[in-house]
């Protein structure tokens, strides 16, 4: 990582540090995992290294946090940010990790596996996300079965680009498993990061 980008990241972090909410310890397990796989351990002790040492953010811990247990949203967001310009990650890389993270996750499968209408599906996905964060409320703001589109609005949840690229991952995921489409297509027509009042994705399967 050059200097340019490593500055760039320190003022990142430190502005996710002011993250007020809290998220399940699941998520921060979920990016090590990744970042194991894909970089292999030593990147992830290389990353883990610069993160203490330059930052002085420890993540020793993570392991330990249980599954279900609320945990600082800065815990996650700060490791996902900081891996995404440590190993510099394209768009499509985080757009493909929010995938992977919504098709393992045990919640997801749970509330799929259990309902056959979609549009419950979709009602349901909002109740996950609210049950997942302290803060942030996810709505589903239209639902048309017939010409096969949908879309939905994440409101007072403030964070860093990246997670939104993450969120239509993950949102994609959960409309293909859902419909069974390999046709999904996301776009976020507004987003809190470039001014707007809330995130609005608008999904066509």
């Amino acid at each position: 990582m050059d200097q340019k980008t490593k500055e760039k990241l320190k003022k990142e972090i430190e502005e996710l540090k002011k993250l007020p909410g809290e998220q399940r310890g699941e998520h921060i397990k979920y990016y090590i995992d990744h970042v194991k796989k894909q970089e292999g351990e030593k990147g992830f002790n290389r990353l883990k290294k610069f993160l203490k040492e330059e930052v002085d953010f420890d993540i020793s811990d993570a392991k330990e946090k249980a599954d279900m247990e609320m945990i600082p949203e800065t815990y996650a967001h700060v490791f996902f940010v900081a891996a995404a310009r440590f190993f510099n990650w394209s768009e499509k890389e985080i757009f493909e990790l929010g995938k992977t993270i919504s098709s393992v996750s045990p919640t997801m499968k749970i509330f799929i596996r259990h309902f056959l209408s979609f549009e419950k599906t979709a009602k349901e996905s909002v109740k996950v996300w609210n049950k997942n964060f302290t803060r942030g409320k996810m709505e589903l703001k239209s639902f048309d079965e017939k010409n096969r589109k949908f879309v939905m609005a994440l409101k007072n949840f403030k964070t860093h680009p990246f997670a939104c690229i993450h969120f239509q991952g993950a949102i994609a995921k959960m409309t293909e498993i859902a419909t069974g489409s390999d046709q999904v297509k996301i776009k976020e027509v507004k987003c809190m990061s470039r001014g707007d009042d809330h995130h609005e994705y608008h999904v066509e399967w």
